[in-house]
């Protein structure tokens, strides 16, 4: 995990689709660059790229900006359905997954996630959708979800529109914690 001059927090844009904001092209050193500029053009320590239903996309970049960027932390991880909800997926070291509720709305939909079912967090701000801040911090609230600024870029200016201060130490212990069985963690 890359260090941090900020206390252990990171400046970080978790939910982008690198892949569809290069219009699905597959990640070479060019690709790598376009999106390093980006990052660094926003003041980011790093992204998560999440793709939907696809992780490979984001272990693919992150190989690429190990060698070419880095000073930049790629997270791979990938949105998918979650019952009504999408949820994102978010593959930290040692096979641990950060989940968060993402582009929540208003909460309308069958909202029964919490930490016991593996989220650990939810976006309170999204750069593409409509977040209702009232419920989605009564909700965070009540089931102890850490609140996330991301972007949801679908294009490459759009990344690192909004980021979350992060410690990724507190995602990873969130992560490990909850019900027998390690519920959050996985072997890749």
């Amino acid at each position: 995990m890359k260090g941090d001059r900020r206390g252990g927090r990171l400046k970080l844009d978790l939910h982008t689709h690198c892949k569809e904001a290069v219009a699905f092209q597959r990640p070479d050193d060019r690709i790598a660059t376009i999106i390093a500029s980006q990052i660094r053009a926003r003041g980011l320590d790093g992204i998560a790229v999440t793709e939907h239903n696809e992780a490979e996309y984001g272990f693919s970049l992150k190989e690429l900006m190990v060698r070419h960027h880095p000073d930049l932390l790629i997270i791979p991880g990938q949105e998918r359905r979650w019952g009504l909800d999408h949820v994102v997926e978010l593959f930290l070291p040692d096979g641990v997954v950060f989940r968060f509720i993402a582009h929540p709305g208003n909460l309308w939909g069958a909202r029964d996630l919490s930490p016991e079912d593996g989220i650990h967090g939810i976006e309170i701000a999204n750069g593409q959708q409509f977040v209702h801040e009232a419920r989605v911090r009564e909700f965070a609230r009540v089931n102890d979800l850490l609140l996330l600024s991301n972007s949801d870029a679908h294009v490459v200016g759009d990344i690192g529109c909004n980021y979350s201060m992060v410690d990724l130490a507190e995602f990873s212990a969130r992560a490990r914690r909850g019900l027998p069985g390690a519920v959050g963690v996985v072997t890749l």
